[in-house]
């Protein structure tokens, strides 16, 4: 996907990049000694050598209310894999991969001391990710091989409900804001179902308006059907 001024940005699957986030009672001050301790403590969340894996990763100091320390949000993929990827943007201006669902945080309303909980389906993969704040607390990823809607709202029902129970007895953070991201899109009801289940509202995660039109009168069609994820990597690549 690409934009006016030529740069261009790639989503992968999910399931392409592992994510997880550490907690750190301390952290070394030079940038390689912190890049090695990620690498060691992310090696128990990667299914290859951790020597295989390119890092991304923003270390913030823990929140306000919880246990001194540090906390990062790592991503890590296998670096054979980006390389492909790369390849594939070749040649273009301003490259940026991103998995799917991460391209959809900047899209999450700004709620400065708010539990949110964001649920993605897409590439048969569901991914969901608790937010407190400006800051992302849980991320939890795994397959989707339920093919049929209703089977799938069973499945993001009981995902909801365990994860907004994780959240609350383990990270003391409530979630009243639930939001559902499906690619490519399904009926109107999903999110209605998937609330009337849990007992709670869902909402379906809408991208602005504006920005597709940012976007080459070809590119809008896609747009359409894969709003929210592209619009969120537009974002992140401003």
């Amino acid at each position: 996907m690409g934009d006016r001024d030529g740069r261009a940005g790639l989503l992968v699957s999910d399931g392409a990049v592992r994510v997880a986030v550490l907690s750190f009672e301390t952290v070394p001050d030079k940038r390689p000694e912190l890049d090695s301790l990620v690498r060691w403590r992310m090696k128990e969340n990667l299914p290859f050598s951790p020597e295989e894996a390119r890092l991304s990763y923003q270390v913030s100091p823990t929140r306000s209310g919880g246990s001194a320390g540090f906390e990062a949000l790592v991503l890590a993929a296998r670096g054979s894999v980006l390389s492909e990827y790369e390849a594939a943007l070749e040649g273009a201006d301003g490259r940026l991969i991103l998995p799917a669902t991460a391209a959809l945080l900047p899209l999450l309303p700004q709620e400065s001391a708010v539990g949110q909980l964001l649920v993605n389906l897409c590439s048969g993969w569901i991914t969901s990710v608790v937010v407190w704040g400006d800051r992302v607390s849980f991320w939890r990823t795994r397959e989707m091989v339920e093919r049929e809607p209703r089977e799938q709202a069973q499945v993001v029902a009981t995902e909801v409900a365990r994860v907004c129970a994780s959240a609350r007895d383990h990270l003391q953070v409530e979630v009243p804001r639930v939001w559902l991201c499906v690619r490519p899109p399904t009926s109107d009801d999903f999110a209605s179902e998937v609330g009337r289940a849990v007992g709670q509202e869902v909402r379906l995660l809408a991208p602005p308006v504006e920005v597709g039109a940012s976007l080459p009168s070809a590119e809008r069609t896609p747009f359409e059907r894969f709003g929210a994820p592209l619009a969120g990597l537009l974002m992140n690549s401003s």
